[in-house]
């Protein structure tokens, strides 16, 4: 069940006042032409800062046709390719392969997202959030993900990366430098079962 701007304003309480909060509500509100209720504008920039993580879906759990936000690593970026809409301008599209703990899927970037990559914002190793993208079915069969219109794409976001350094402190992950390297030592281990000679009584 959604929670409600009330129930929202808790999570980001050290982030925003509650004056600041239903500010930039009512200003998205305007700017997406009253066509998304105030309590999705909350949730979504709940989700901006990072504080709703129950909303982030795994790559493996993605289905056709639903809205998610995805939190990938960026593995490849195919060649841009340029089509004519149906009304004859010209448009690009671009192909991300990016990948979670559990598996991988395709980016589609259109038009002016794919300035990010021309800025060099997004390469091979980059972090990408994907906000209320929406899915479907690939033509090779895989999943693919798309930025609609009240789609956001955030690059290195800092409340994912904040929560990776966390986990590092954590002891999720362990990094190391190697001092010094041995030659391997074999060891064998030899049983020796004794019999008796002498007859049992």
């Amino acid at each position: 069940m959604q929670k409600t701007k009330t129930e929202l304003i808790e999570l980001i309480a050290d982030l925003k006042t509650k004056k600041e909060f239903e500010k930039e509500i009512k200003k998205r509100y305007k700017s997406y032409d009253e066509l998304i209720d105030q309590n999705t504008i909350a949730l979504l920039i709940v989700d901006e800062l990072g504080r709703n993580k129950q909303s982030i879906t795994q790559i493996v759990d993605l289905a056709p046709d639903g809205d998610y936000t995805v939190v990938g690593k960026v593995l490849n970026i195919s060649d841009s390719k340029t089509f004519k809409r149906k009304n004859g301008t010209p448009g690009k599209v671009i192909n991300l392969e990016i990948t979670d703990d559990t598996g991988t899927c395709l980016l589609v970037l259109w038009n002016g997202d794919i300035d990010h990559i021309k800025n060099k914002e997004i390469q091979p190793g980059t972090i990408v959030k994907i906000i209320n993208g929406y899915t479907k079915l690939g033509y090779r069969g895989g999943m693919e993900i798309n930025l609609g219109r009240w789609g956001l794409l955030e690059v290195e976001p800092s409340s994912i990366l904040s929560q990776m350094e966390q986990s590092k402190c954590n002891g999720d992950e362990i990094n190391g430098i190697l001092l010094e390297k041995e030659a391997t030592k074999a060891f064998f281990r030899i049983t020796v079962n004794l019999v008796s000679s002498q007859p049992l009584r």
